[in-house]
C-alpha cells in the first residue's frame, strides 16, 4: 500500500549492481533518450521515478519528452494502473535568451554539432505510437502537444507522485514549476534535467523556490549527480 504522507527525504544510495528490470529498460529504450549517452545517469532517473512512484500516490508527469525513452522506463517502472501526462512542443526548444547563458546561446547558434539534435525537435506521430505500443490502458495515457505556457496550465490531472523537468532554459523551466510544483504531492519528486547543465534552468530553480520561501531542498543521486526535490512545502493547486 502506497503511504499517504511520506515524513522522511529519500537518501539514494550507490548501487553496485543494478537491478535486473533497470538494465532491460535502458536497453530497450536509451536510444530514444538524450540523457542514455550516461547509463549512470538514465539508471539514477529510473531509481528516483521507481522509489517516489511506489512511495507516493499520484500522476507521472514528463515535460521535455523527446522521443519517449524516459516517458517509457516511466511507465515500464510506475506500471498500467497510473496516470501519465507528456508535455512537448515536439517543434523544438524556443530561443533561448540572454538569462540561459552563454552555453544556451552558442548551443543554438552550432547548429551542426552533433549535440543540437534539430534543436531536440521530435515528431508528434511518432511519439503517440510509442506511446500506443507500451502496456498502459490508452486512457491513462495523456499527451500535450504546444509550448509549455499554452499546454501546461490545462493539465486537469490528479496530484503528481513525479514530475521530470526537462525544459532546458529559464522560462521554460520558470512555467513549468509555477503550473505544477503546486500539483506535486507532498512527499513527491521533481526530478530537473537540466540544473546542471544550463545556467537559466538553475537560476529558475533557486529563483521559484526562493519565491514560494520553500523549505524543501535541492538534493543529487551519488553517481550521477541528478538534481531532484522531495517536495516538503504545503502549497497544493
Amino acid at each position: 500500500m502506497v503511504p499517504d504522507r511520506p515524513t522522511h527525504r529519500f537518501r539514494p544510495q550507490v548501487q553496485l549492481s543494478l537491478p535486473g528490470h533497470y538494465q532491460a529498460i535502458f536497453e530497450r529504450y536509451k536510444s530514444l533518450s538524450m540523457i542514455a549517452d550516461s547509463p549512470a545517469t538514465f539508471c539514477e532517473n529510473m531509481m528516483l521515478i521507481d522509489h517516489f512512484s511506489t512511495h507516493v500516490q499520484g500522476s507521472l508527469v514528463e515535460c521535455g519528452t523527446w522521443k519517449g525513452g524516459m516517458a517509457c522506463a516511466m511507465m515500464a517502472l510506475a506500471g498500467p494502473a497510473r496516470d501519465y501526462h507528456f508535455f512537448d512542443s515536439f517543434e523544438g526548444l524556443p530561443d533561448a535568451q540572454d538569462i540561459d547563458g552563454d552555453g544556451a546561446l552558442s548551443y543554438q547558434r552550432n547548429t551542426g554539432s552533433p549535440a543540437y539534435r534539430d534543436n531536440c525537435r521530435a515528431d508528434h506521430d511518432e511519439f503517440l505510437r510509442l506511446m500506443n505500443e507500451q502496456d498502459v490502458p490508452a486512457e491513462r495515457i495523456n499527451v500535450y502537444k504546444g509550448w509549455f505556457e499554452n499546454t501546461l496550465p490545462t493539465y486537469a490531472g490528479g496530484p503528481i507522485s513525479v514530475l521530470r523537468l526537462d525544459g532546458d532554459w529559464y522560462e521554460s523551466t520558470m512555467t513549468c514549476l509555477r503550473e505544477l510544483y503546486p500539483k506535486v504531492a507532498f512527499g513527491g519528486v521533481v526530478i530537473i534535467d537540466d540544473y546542471e547543465a544550463w545556467d537559466g534552468c538553475t537560476k529558475a530553480v533557486h529563483d521559484y523556490l526562493g519565491d514560494i520561501s520553500s523549505r524543501s531542498r535541492i538534493d543529487r543521486t551519488p553517481v550521477s549527480h541528478v538534481a531532484f526535490i522531495q517536495k516538503f512545502d504545503e502549497c497544493t493547486g
